[in-house]
Formats: structure tokens, sequence, C-alpha cells
């Protein structure tokens, strides 16, 4: 991928992008979501990951949704790529997954922890909120 590749994707998934935790799976994935399918092939074809959908909304006159999607360890690696390129609030979204992710939790700790949301205490040490 080039850099001018990467900065366009960057810039997509500022916008319409999330990293998350798969549920299936339990390892990080991300998604980007749109209507305009042709910029999801485009996405997906970058991301080496696959397309989801149409996924039709129940509201009337609501354009079919698609979604580009990678997971595992190519998400990871394109997490570290995006990462540079990205806000501040996506930045810290996507360093708090990839840490939950590499976690080896007990049982009453994955009761505590709320994916995206720092509520465990060996994540709190990790990333401390800013007082600013």
């Amino acid at each position: 991928m080039t850099d001018v590749e990467l900065a366009w994707l960057a810039g997509l998934f500022e916008g319409e992008g999330c990293c998350r935790k798969d549920s299936r799976s339990n390892s990080p994935c991300l998604k980007i979501s749109m209507t305009d399918r042709d910029v999801i092939e485009h996405a997906a074809a970058l991301m080496d990951g696959r397309i989801y959908g149409p996924y039709f909304r129940k509201r009337p006159n609501r354009k079919p949704s698609w979604t580009a999607y990678v997971g595992g360890d190519q998400a990871v690696s394109l997490a570290q790529q995006l990462m540079p390129l990205l806000g501040e609030r996506r930045q810290e979204q996507i360093k708090i997954v990839l840490f939950k992710a590499s976690l080896r939790l007990t049982p009453s700790e994955k009761a505590r922890v709320r994916w995206g949301r720092v509520k465990c205490p060996r994540t709190i040490a990790m990333f401390p909120r800013n007082s600013a």
C-alpha cells in the first residue's frame, strides 16, 4: 500500500470506521461502514479484507449500507500502520482494543471489562485518563 492510499484509508477510517473486539473470535477488528459500495470495495481491497452487506434500514427512503471488515493479525498490523495518521480519540480507541485483546483476563475480570471503555484495573494503569 502506498503512502497516499494509507492516508486515504486513514481519513476514511477516521470518519466512518471503528476498532473493536470481534464478538465471535475475541480478536481485534477494523470496520468501515457506509452507503457507497464503490468506496467500501476500494477500502476492503486496501485492507485486504471482506465486504459485508447490503444492510437495509427499517425506515423508508434509506440507502443500503456496506461494511469493509478485517480482523485478527491483519487488523493489528493495519491498525499499527494507521495509528500515526489518526486523531487522538481514535488512537486511544485502538490502543485500548489492542491492549485488551492481548490480555489473558480471569473470568471475574472479564465480567468487569467493557470493550472500548477502560474498566479493568490493569488497563487503567496502562492508559490513565488525562486530567486536562
